[in-house]
């Protein structure tokens, strides 16, 4: 009996107790295995991108290397260098590649004769990390640090000189025509570095308004003091109304020019609608010269003005009215002998009467002018004014003559 009992207890299984433990142990073995592995894993990956992402950096360095020295810089001018060919920053695959290129320090200054680039390539999986490069990249034997000089550019509102304009896209082009650009800062100001001695041209831009252009000179290892300035001008809106003699709206279709300011090199022409007005957009401050003309090809309004008509433009929107004029027309009439010419309108007025010439050809040259902006027909004859039934033709011989304006 006491056999049995020993050999049954010997069989029994494991407790409840005894499968947790083992069961604990069994996960915190698997667990730190595991973590080993994808430690290793990530290990092996990160490897990999910092020496992918060290070849990527290295290829950017040889790049401008290889590139002539005025070349190296960001395809995006910084730094004060004007644009170069090298792009940043680019993405390839799952990398950054930002490069930044500046000229190099020499002791205590800031020195032009070679060039300091830097590439950073980074990455975000399976964990973030970078890997920069730098090198230095040397210019022509004969850069000279003292051939360069920086130039600071200010741009000041039309209104108050003393207040800055922020935002204006400036443009400067050296003696060498080599284009740099910058943005001006909250002091209205530009500053371009290592920009060769010699003549600078500066332009700007900015939505709403137009800034002046500006030629000014870059001296050798100096800094330009005062700034070299500009004005800045709002666009404004010259409205011309044109009436004619009588005051009304004159018709549609007559051309206005506008030319001779400050902002306008080349004419630029209008053409009046029903409301006989035309506005011409985009003015600055300034004198410019308006002329009428009519569009249609038979010139039947002038401007009544005599000379050049000026718009001036101040500190808002100008409006100026023109008057347009029936322009006048010449006619000759022949007669078969001499004797007076008598010219009237379409309800028998007369208008004017004229001798012809006392030998042949028996001509009379009659000018006529209407202030009436309708078109009118006129009438000539040699006998007495019109009777009721209407005008009579020139004698026989002749052909009658209607003007129609």
């Amino acid at each position: 009996m006491q056999g049995r009992d020993r050999g049954a207890a010997g069989d029994a299984g494991f407790t409840v107790v005894e499968i947790v433990v083992a069961t604990a142990i069994l996960l915190t073995v698997v667990t730190a295995a595991m973590g080993g592995i994808m430690f290793s894993s990530t290990t092996t990956m990160m490897n990999e991108r910092r020496s992918e992402a060290l070849m990527l950096a290295n290829s950017q360095i040889e790049l401008a290397r290889n590139l002539p020295f005025d070349e190296v810089a960001t395809v995006v001018p910084s730094n004060g260098l004007p644009a170069g060919e090298i792009a940043s920053p680019i993405t390839s695959g799952v990398y950054t590649v930002v490069t930044d290129v500046r000229y190099g320090v020499y002791g205590a200054l800031d020195a032009s004769r070679y060039k300091s680039i830097s590439t950073v390539v980074s990455w975000d999986a399976p964990r973030a990390g970078s890997v920069t490069v730098s090198s230095l990249v040397a210019g022509a034997s004969e850069t000279q640090d003292y051939n360069f000089g920086t130039i600071v550019f200010k741009v000041v509102d039309e209104a108050s000189p003393a207040n800055p304009v922020v935002g204006v896209t400036v443009g400067m082009t050296d003696v060498h025509d080599k284009v740099y650009t910058g943005v001006t800062d909250t002091t209205g100001t530009v500053t371009f570095k290592y920009v060769p001695s010699g003549d600078v041209d500066f332009t700007g831009s900015k939505p709403g308004l137009y800034v002046d252009a500006i030629t000014g000179t870059c001296y050798a290892n100096q800094v330009s003091s005062p700034p070299i300035q500009s004005i800045a001008h709002p666009y404004r809106v010259g409205t011309i109304s044109v009436r004619s003699a009588n005051g009304n709206a004159a018709p549609a279709g007559l051309t206005v020019t506008l030319s001779g300011g400050p902002n306008t090199p080349s004419p630029t022409y209008l053409v009046t609608g029903a409301d006989g007005n035309v506005m011409f957009t985009g003015l600055i401050k300034g004198t410019y010269n308006i002329a009428l003309k009519d569009s249609a090809a038979s010139a039947r309004y002038v401007e009544q003005s005599s000379g050049t008509n000026k718009l001036t433009i101040g500190t808002s929107d100008t409006a100026m009215n023109l008057t347009a004029a029936t322009s006048p027309v010449t006619v000759t009439v022949t007669l078969i002998a001499k004797g007076t010419v008598y010219c009237y309108n379409l309800n028998g007025v007369l208008n004017q009467s004229k001798a012809t010439r006392t030998s042949s050809p028996y001509t009379a040259t009659i000018t006529l002018t209407n202030k009436d902006e309708k078109p009118t027909t006129y009438y000539f004859q040699k006998s007495s004014p019109c009777t009721s039934s209407g005008p009579e033709p020139i004698t026989a011989g002749t052909t009658p003559v209607n003007i129609k304006r």
